[in-house]
Formats: C-alpha cells, structure tokens, sequence
C-alpha cells in the first residue's frame, strides 16, 4: 500500500513539475480541447442521423464512411504537417470541418438524398486532422526526453478520458438538447481547439 502510495505521490508531483513549465499547460488544456471531437464525432453522427430519418443502417453507412475516410486521410494530413506546417494545415482543415459538418446537419435535416449525406461525411473525415499525433510531435519540440515520458503519459491518461467522457456527452446532447448538438459542439470544439494550437506559437514544430 505505501509503494502504491509513494508511485502515484510520484506520478503526481511529475505531471505538476510538467504543467508548471511554460506554456505546457495551455498546450495539454488545449489538446483536450481539439481532440474531444474524436471521441464525439461519429456518435453525435449516428444520433442525428439515426432520430431524424428513423434509420439505423443510414446512421451506421454514413458514419462508417466518416471514420475510414478519417482513418484514410490521417496519415496524409500529417504528412502534409511535416511539409508544410501545422499551422496550415489545421488552419486549412478547421475551417473545411466546420463547414462540412454544417453541411451534412443541413442536408440531414432536409432529408436529403444519401449519396449527399455520405458526401458531407467523408469531407468531415478528409479534415479530421490527427491530433494526438500534432500533439505529441509539439510536446517533443518542447521539453527534454526524461519530461517527454511524462508528457506523453498524461496525453495517454487524457485520452482515456476524452473517450470515456465524449460519447456520453454526445449522447446527452443529443436526447436533452438536439440531436444535432452534439456534431455543432464537436465544430466548435475542433475550430476553438485548432485556433488555439495555432496561436500556441511556442510548441510549434520547426519545419526542417
């Protein structure tokens, strides 16, 4: 019990020795931020689209091509980062996800054709950028390689949060305020997220 009592005092006193450094804690505040919608996104999906069209098998289609979209475009994203800059790209992708998520509100809520609504979805996966990987690679280019370890344990323990906590809020948002609430807050969360990381000019990776 006192071994548990001293690794996790231990652990404690790392992440604080972490966060207290500069600028550390507004960035790990505002990866949380950016990536909630991960968890959020294909949830608050199938919550729209499931309780406007009555139609499981539409939600779980639309969302399916939404996540290997996701999936597919991640890599790309992170290369063109490499490239290019973080900066660009999340500038790029945010203002691109805000409107396709808008889009495919409007076009569920029009009952618009399904061809329309998956087109809408995989042009939200093509500017779902991979956070965890922005974030990571910005905590390497701030702190040495003994403060790393622990940086990159509390995104770990920030993650299992984020997933634990986001569908449950996409799912609350969804049956107490619209079904739509839950996609609105992950396009806010995404642009406010992004603007921040980008604004964040100390993390920011040097382009080699």
């Amino acid at each position: 019990m006192e071994t548990n009592d001293i690794e996790s005092k231990f652990s404690f006193a790392s992440y604080t020795r972490l966060l207290s450094g500069p600028g550390h804690a507004t960035l790990s505040l505002f990866g949380l931020l950016v990536r909630f919608p991960v968890a959020m996104r294909s949830i608050s999906c199938i919550m729209l689209i499931s309780a406007t069209t009555n139609s499981l098998w539409m939600a779980g289609t639309v969302a399916g091509a939404l996540m290997i979209t996701q999936a597919l475009a991640s890599p790309v994203l992170g290369r063109f980062a490499d490239r290019m800059s973080q900066r660009k790209v999340l500038i790029t992708t945010s203002c691109c996800h805000v409107m396709a998520i808008t889009l495919l509100i409007v076009l569920v809520l029009f009952n618009a054709h399904l061809w329309a609504i998956m087109a809408a979805a995989i042009a939200i996966g093509c500017s779902s950028v991979p956070v965890d990987g922005f974030i990571r690679t910005r905590w390497a280019s701030m702190v040495t390689d003994e403060a790393l370890r622990t940086a990159y344990a509390l995104e770990t323990v920030l993650d299992e949060i984020i997933f634990l906590l986001g569908p449950l809020i996409a799912i609350v948002l969804a049956t107490v305020l619209h079904p739509a609430a839950g996609l609105v807050l992950c396009a806010m969360l995404t642009f406010s997220g992004s603007m921040a990381l980008v604004l964040h000019r100390r993390s920011e990776p040097v382009i080699v």
